[in-house]
């Protein structure tokens, strides 16, 4: 985590990453995500990975937009709001 929160403070400060649930609770963990961007495809499958699942604590998510495309998809974008 050092060296993640090392190139977030460096030059440019932005940073993309697409990961699985485990890097997910762990960077939400250590409050290093200033944007939660969610896919939300439109299929019902019944099972899957949970993506919140392993969050030691729940994260309080502020609206901020939603992006619709085409296909039916929509990008929603929320702030967390720590507290």
């Amino acid at each position: 985590m050092k060296q993640l929160t090392e190139l977030k403070l460096g030059a440019g400060g932005d940073l993309l990453l697409m990961c699985g649930p485990s890097l997910f609770a762990e960077l939400t963990a250590h409050r290093l995500i200033d944007e939660y961007m969610l896919y939300v495809c439109p299929n019902a499958l019944g099972h899957g990975t949970h993506l919140f699942r392993e969050l030691p604590e729940p994260v309080k998510l502020k609206f901020k937009r939603t992006v619709p495309f085409a296909s039916g998809v929509n990008l929603h974008h929320y702030a967390p709001v720590y507290g």
